[in-house]
């Protein structure tokens, strides 16, 4: 039979006449997890006091440990863990004094190691105060993660590595938890998908060698967008897009791109014209060269032992490898009918992405997306030695995931693709309708539990892929408790206040049903004017509340009451009304800025008017005209002075 641990038997509370804790008869074995349920004053808080002998039962009587919780000896308390509620900690004091406080009360018995597994766990810093901590954060420092805990932020914050024969490695720096982290004097550990570790030691010293991807280009590429900040109207306040050709230290060519003819043009130092490049390569005649095509983006390396950039130029449906010091435009990759969406390389003619020499046995690959108006998502790959690219067939629900990353590289004779999925996970909060509460959802979002999977196929010549290897894990989701989280509340806050004298225009413009198509893709939108124009909608709109109505109607009342005097016809009298409620604390500011006069009291009616008509709109007497004050000092500049 298991050991009791905990018994109470007829255990009772009263606070003067008021019943707290009524009989309460209760056995817990050992190894049993026990909660209490109820609501508020129902006696929860009350009756673990009067287990840990915090206050003296009425009547009955509680057990703890084998010991009368009435006399609990300093040995059992020990061995008992509470968590106060409200987290009652030494404010003044910081983590590591609390800890060296707290150390005092267990001699022989506390475990450094966990204290400091559970600061790491919890990314807590030792030097940080108890009161500059979030509740969340508090509650963190009062308790300890459990092994499957910390086995779970290991795993999350590893590396999947992949060996050339497809086995999957994590590889895990103790404290590092972003790859800008990473160093490879650290120490590392490296463990199998099946959590037995491998090897530890400093990572540079590491016996594994493992493959390395083609890198996105994006984030170090000039796009179409920056291409269009760099236009202005006039050709005066423009920037052009030069690329030099240096020889010796010295600029002896300077091509300019032409954004409206899609060609470049070649200039020596002095500013002589010496040709055009195009996508039929450099010619010396303006009529002979042709257009690369609607421009996508490029980025530019320069080659070894040279100081004059090759770009890898993009366009709609192709791309270009232009070289000005050798004259030579190559077309790598041409798209028959979809767009080229993303490009990444992988030693690509000397590119240095991240830095450092390539490692030996890879072979230079281009990858590429494409997506059509009516195909599902492709990738093409090309390498150099190959005739033609390799389009790699992907099964068609792979475009349906949102969170998936695939990745491509050529190792010796082998081709693999790295995909890591999201395989379940909440679905993805809606910021085209909840932009208000967008900064909550994406929070909530983090904060939920995912499971993840990475696969690793190996594509064949024909683009044809095989499964050789996969690991699944589960991300119990961010912590979002800290002091940033509650900036980021108060923040969010004062927007929403502020945004409740928007316009409730913007909300009507936003739910129309004709600029739903447009919203759902405004961020890739081709028009700019009406992508901004979204954007400042989208900002600035109050979103369905009560509260932006009832200043909307508070506003057009007060515009009523003082234009009522001022009118000079009901219809612009109306459209003011209108135009305040549209506009809000914009269009009352308006209304005011070109309506605002001195009124006068009619003789006849007794109502009081405005200047704006010489008569009244009611009765249409005359009104009086303003009488002139009297004038206590004038200054002529036209008097001479007397000699």
């Amino acid at each position: 039979m298991n050991e009791i641990v905990l018994e109470t038997q007829g255990l009772t509370k009263y606070y003067g006449s008021t019943l707290a804790v009524d009989h309460l008869d209760l056995k817990a074995p050992r190894g049993c997890i026990c909660g209490f349920v109820g609501r508020n004053g129902a006696g929860k808080t009350t009756a673990i006091k009067l287990m840990l002998g915090f206050l003296a039962p009425t009547a009955g009587s509680s057990k703890l440990l084998g010991c009368d919780s009435t006399a609990l000896t300093p040995e059992i308390r020990q061995r008992i863990g509470y968590v106060t509620e409200g987290h009652r900690l030494f404010r003044w004091m910081s983590i590591g004094e609390l800890e060296r406080f707290q150390r005092a009360f267990f001699p022989g018995q506390w475990d450094k190691r966990l204290f400091a597994d559970m600061i790491e766990y919890f990314e807590l810093s030792r030097k940080k105060k108890i009161k500059h901590l979030s509740n969340g954060q508090r509650a963190q420092v009062s308790l300890s993660p459990t092994e499957e805990e910390k086995t779970q932020r290991r795993i999350k914050y590893s590396l999947k590595e992949v060996l050339p024969d497809g086995t999957i490695h994590l590889v895990y720096q103790p404290g590092r938890t972003l790859y800008s982290q990473w160093e490879d004097s650290a120490k590392q550990q490296v463990y199998d998908t099946n959590d037995n570790l491998l090897w530890q030691g400093i990572g540079k010293d590491s016996p594994y060698k493992y493959l390395s991807w083609a890198a996105d280009a994006g984030g170090d590429s000039f796009n179409a967008r920056s291409m269009k900040e760099i236009q202005v109207i006039t050709p005066e306040l423009s920037r052009t897009l030069e690329i030099p050709v240096i020889s010796q230290n010295e600029t002896i060519q300077i091509w300019r791109y032409a954004p409206n003819g899609g060609f470049f043009t070649g200039y020596k130092a002095g500013g002589d014209k010496i040709g055009y490049a195009g996508a039929t390569g450099f010619e010396d005649s303006k009529s002979a060269v042709r257009p690369f095509g609607e421009f996508g983006s490029f980025f530019a390396w320069c080659p070894k032992e040279s100081f004059s950039p090759t770009l890898l130029w993009q366009t709609k449906r192709r791309i270009y490898q232009i070289n000005f010091e050798k004259r030579k435009v190559e077309l790598l990759f041409e798209s028959p009918d979809a767009d080229i969406t993303n490009i990444f390389v992988y030693t690509w003619d000397s590119i240095r992405l991240i830095g450092g020499e390539p490692a030996p046995g890879y072979r230079p690959l281009l990858y590429c997306r494409t997506k059509g108006r009516t195909e599902d998502r492709k990738h093409h790959l090309v390498m150099r030695g190959m005739t033609r690219s390799l389009t790699v067939k992907t099964p068609e629900e792979w475009n349906d995931r949102m969170n998936s990353q695939i990745r491509f590289t050529a190792f010796e004779q082998s081709v693999f693709l790295s995909r890591q999925w999201v395989v379940e996970s909440p679905p993805l909060p809606n910021y085209l309708g909840n932009t208000r509460h967008a900064d909550q959802l994406w929070r909530e979002y983090r904060a939920a539990p995912k499971k993840h999977r990475l696969d690793i196929y190996k594509v064949d010549d024909r683009g044809n892929i095989e499964l050789i290897s996969q690991f699944g894990w589960t991300d119990p989701g961010e912590d979002l408790t800290d002091q940033a989280a509650g900036w980021l509340s108060v923040r969010e806050k004062v927007r929403r206040c502020v945004s409740q004298f928007s316009p409730p225009m913007y909300d009507l413009l936003w739910y129309m049903p004709g600029i739903r198509m447009w919203r759902s893709d405004y961020d890739r939108g081709p028009n700019e004017i009406l992508r901004e124009i979204l954007i400042l909608i989208e900002q600035l709109r109050p979103g369905p509340s009560a509260w932006n109505l009832v200043i909307s109607v508070l506003m057009v009342g007060f515009a009523a009451w003082h234009g009522r005097p001022r009118r000079t016809s009901r219809a612009v009298f109306i459209f003011w009304l209108t135009f305040v409620g549209l506009f809000n604390l914009a269009g009352l500011l308006t209304y005011l800025a070109l309506n605002h006069t001195p009124v006068i009291k009619c003789p006849t009616c007794g109502k009081r008017r405005g200047l704006a008509q010489p008569q009244c709109v009611r009765c249409r007497t005359d009104l009086p005209a303003p009488q002139p004050g009297k004038l206590d000092l004038i200054f002529d500049t036209q008097l001479k002075p007397t000699t």
